[in-house]
C-alpha cells in the first residue's frame, strides 16, 4: 500500500501509475462558463532541475500531453558558449532522429525533458541532420 491507502502501483484514484508514462497531465477546469487549461507536472517529472550541460543520452522525452516520446539521443549546443541548441530523440526504429529546439523544452530536470509541444506536434518536428 501507499502513503495514500493505493495498492502499489496505483494512484489514489486507482489508476495505474508508471514514472514513464505519467509525466504530465492535461485538466479541464470550468469557471464562469469558459474552459481554461490548467497542465499539472506529476512526480515524474518533478525531479531536480538540471542544466542542459549534464544532459545525458538515455534521459526520457516526454510531450506536453503526457506521452513519452523518446529518448534524449543527442544534446545539441556549444559548451565552451554555453548556447543550448536542443536535443534529438528518435521517435521508431525506422524513422529518422528529430530536433527539439531549445525553444520547445518546457523544463530538463534528472528526470526528462518535457516539451511545450504535444504528440502531435513533436511528431512534426524537422529531422535532424547534425
Amino acid at each position: 500500500m501507499t502513503t495514500s491507502g493505493a495498492p502499489e502501483g496505483r494512484t489514489s484514484s486507482g489508476a495505474p501509475s508508471s514514472e514513464l508514462h505519467a509525466t504530465a497531465t492535461r485538466i479541464r477546469q470550468r469557471r464562469r462558463g469558459d474552459a481554461r487549461c490548467i497542465r499539472l507536472v506529476s512526480a515524474a517529472m518533478s525531479g531536480r532541475q538540471i542544466a542542459w550541460t549534464v544532459l545525458e543520452r538515455g534521459h526520457d522525452i516526454v510531450a506536453a500531453d503526457g506521452n513519452k516520446l523518446g529518448t534524449v539521443k543527442e544534446v545539441v549546443g556549444d559548451r565552451d558558449k554555453d548556447i543550448f541548441s536542443g536535443v534529438t530523440y528518435s521517435p521508431g526504429l525506422t524513422q529518422p532522429d528529430l530536433f527539439v529546439p531549445a525553444g520547445s523544452i518546457s523544463q530538463i530536470t534528472d528526470r526528462g525533458v518535457l516539451l511545450t509541444l504535444d504528440g502531435d506536434a513533436a511528431a512534426a518536428l524537422d529531422p535532424y541532420e547534425g
